[in-house]
């Protein structure tokens, strides 16, 4: 009897225990050189593509390099639109320079010229966060040599940081 209870038990935790707990996750990678605030985000490119169908009504693959540049369009368009960097009083622009496909995850890069002398970064990130309501934007932060890391979501999606 016991052994027939711990089998009941088993299967029942193995149906109930491991339902599929959805949990969606951006790095951003952000740099500081002199006056020039350079960024990376890794971003899974499903999430990513469902996301840009979402937005567009197309099926964008990014992972066909036939349409690169149409992809580029897509994703500098939705990227504009949920990325926001600034200081205290001037929301600064963001050149998007490009992106690659590795894998299971897309690679997106830009830089925006920044005041040097402005004592606050503030990043307002909110990709991904419409589809996806567990999203955590994960920021990585590096200015002289010291790296500083925060996490934006739908509820929260803006952080600062010193510089």
């Amino acid at each position: 009897m016991r052994k027939f209870l711990l089998i009941l038990f088993t299967l029942a935790f193995a149906i109930t225990g491991f339902k599929d707990h959805e949990f969606y996750v951006s790095i951003t990678e952000m740099n500081v050189k002199s006056d020039t605030l350079q960024m990376s985000i890794k971003v899974f490119t499903h999430d990513l593509e469902e996301v840009l169908k979402d937005e567009t009504g197309t099926k964008v693959f990014l992972d066909n390099t036939s349409d690169s540049d149409k992809a580029f369009r897509v994703i500098r368009d939705y990227c504009s639109k949920n990325l926001v960097v600034s200081n205290a009083g001037k929301k600064y622009s963001i050149q998007w320079v490009g992106h690659e496909y590795e894998a299971d995850v897309t690679w997106i890069y830009a830089y925006a010229i920044i005041n040097p002398e402005s004592s606050l970064l503030f990043v307002r990130n909110t990709l991904l966060t419409t589809d996806k309501r567990n999203q955590h934007n994960m920021i990585h932060f590096t200015h002289n040599n010291e790296t500083r890391s925060s996490i934006c979501t739908a509820e929260d999606p803006e952080v600062r940081f010193s510089l």
